[in-house]
């Protein structure tokens, strides 16, 4: 079962295992407002227990990463999203066959100024940061950047 955030909703979706060498299906069985702390009962009728605990599971590691996410100032929280960010482009333009010019110098300039800016960091601390299990990383990014984009507009 994989949760995805599409705008203002989640989708729970469930994944049937293809036959024989086929893709798996992917099966959206049930939707509900992402504001949402807690499984409405609509959603928990569409669900198996186990997917049921599954979803409860990644909720409460939600409710802790916006938790964290409020805690930390805005420049903290770009920054630790920025390597998921990258992850996900280099993903992005291994998929392409092309890229305008203009994003192709757009990504070299930044990549610079990233490369510049990270050569100037004068203290580097051994502190790790702590990994949620249930949110996948495509859904931890999404939520980080919404807390941002969130407290930029504050």
């Amino acid at each position: 079962m994989e949760f995805v955030t599409d705008d203002a909703t989640v989708q729970c979706i469930r994944i049937v295992p293809g036959h024989e060498g086929s893709q798996d299906t992917r099966v959206v069985v049930a939707t509900f407002d992402a504001a949402v702390e807690t499984i409405a009962p609509h959603v928990a009728a569409k669900l198996s227990e186990i997917e049921i605990r599954e979803l409860e599971l990644w909720l409460e590691d939600r409710a802790q990463l916006h938790a964290e996410l409020s805690e930390i100032p805005t420049e903290i929280a770009a920054l630790q999203a920025l390597p998921q960010m990258i992850t996900q482009a280099c993903d992005s333009l291994g998929s392409l066959k092309e890229l305008d010019r203009d994003t192709y110098q757009a990504l070299m300039n930044a990549v610079s100024q990233l490369s510049d800016a990270l050569a100037q960091v004068q203290n580097i601390t051994e502190h790790d940061r702590t990994k949620l299990n249930h949110l996948q990383d495509s859904e931890e990014l999404k939520e980080k950047l919404d807390a941002f984009k969130q407290n930029l507009g504050d």
